[in-house]
């Protein structure tokens, strides 16, 4: 998350499950053995955190839409 903002309690709960998650990943992931490898893998997780920020954006901008279409 590249913004401080408060979580809301389900944003609290689904962190806590995607850590736990990704701690009993840990265990299955195999360590990238070389740079190159890793510098893939780095960006790979690049593009999926803006594929991520960019959804986020469309669900905020979708939630104002809706917001306004019920007053």
């Amino acid at each position: 998350m590249t913004e401080q903002e408060p979580r809301s309690g389900n944003a609290d709960g689904l962190h806590r499950r995607a850590e736990q998650k990704a701690q009993a990943d840990e265990a299955t992931v195999q360590k990238p053995q070389s740079s190159k490898e890793t510098r893939q893998a780095l960006h790979e997780l690049r593009v999926h955190q803006i594929e991520l920020e960019l959804q986020k954006e469309q669900l905020r901008r979708a939630q104002v839409e809706l917001e306004g279409d019920f007053r």
